[in-house]
């Protein structure tokens, strides 16, 4: 096969799910053409589809040392750094992924969650706003959402599995919080990508909190994602744990 067809059949599988075969057609395109950025960064992606990033790191730095200014990587080596909370290194390497592709709204995406993940809201709303910009179909515009919206995704999905709203009121507080606490994350059993999560649950002997991220919320929304079945798959097994037993007398 030629160097565009291997691309495209590894790209393929990738897409597909099909990572065992992507990666064994990678390594077969890196000893035929070694000096190719594409193959080692093909097979970075591949792994880290699996959640493999030690292994996925390793790949695209070395794509990166055939291309240093290779934008696909330096993109997903900010999306794991972000993904495994290491924030020092996600700035850098945000930093040269804007160096490699300042006109990729891609670029701006990360920027603006890594200054949310930071406090800085107004800052990561300019960021999505140039990215919109640049890219209006890749980086939708945000939706409005309001602590009474965020209060309605949860208590949809709890009457949607016959949850006693009477009983998760006693028991269970909803609190609103713009972005995810990176030290919060770090700190507790939560391990859930700071980009991806919208709810968390936490609880105590007696009490439980179910926590709403409201920008990655809006994100959500924005992309279309399904956000009741991310409630019923993580959320409510949760929720009908902690209330199982507990009564309103």
């Amino acid at each position: 096969m030629t160097n565009k067809e291997l691309i495209e059949q590894i790209e393929l599988l990738i897409e597909t799910g099909e990572v065992p075969g992507a990666l064994e057609l990678c390594d077969e395109a890196m000893e035929e053409f070694p000096e190719d950025p594409t193959f080692p960064c093909l097979k970075g992606v591949a792994y880290q589809q699996i959640g493999e990033f030690t292994k996925a790191l390793y790949y695209h730095h070395k794509c990166i040392a055939l291309e240093p200014q290779y934008f696909i990587c330096w993109s997903c080596i900010s999306i794991i750094h972000l993904e495994m909370l290491e924030m020092e290194k996600a700035h850098y390497s945000i930093l040269r992924t804007l160096r490699a592709g300042p006109k990729q709204a891609e670029s701006w995406w990360l920027r603006a969650i890594f200054r949310e993940l930071h406090g800085d809201l107004a800052g990561g709303e300019r960021a999505y706003r140039h990215a919109n910009w640049l890219n209006p179909i890749l980086v939708p515009p945000l939706p409005t959402l309001d602590e009474q919206q965020m209060k309605a995704f949860v208590l949809d999905a709890c009457e949607q599995h016959c949850i006693d709203l009477y009983l998760l009121d006693r028991y269970i507080s909803i609190v609103y919080i713009p972005a995810p606490d990176i030290i919060q994350l770090q700190e507790s059993d939560i391990w859930e990508s700071p980009i991806h999560i919208l709810f968390s649950f936490e609880s105590s002997s007696n009490q439980a909190t179910i926590t709403c991220y409201q920008q990655n919320l809006r994100r959500a929304m924005a992309e279309e994602e399904d956000i009741n079945s991310y409630l019923s798959s993580l959320i409510i097994p949760q929720i009908e744990s902690f209330l199982n037993g507990r009564s309103l007398d």
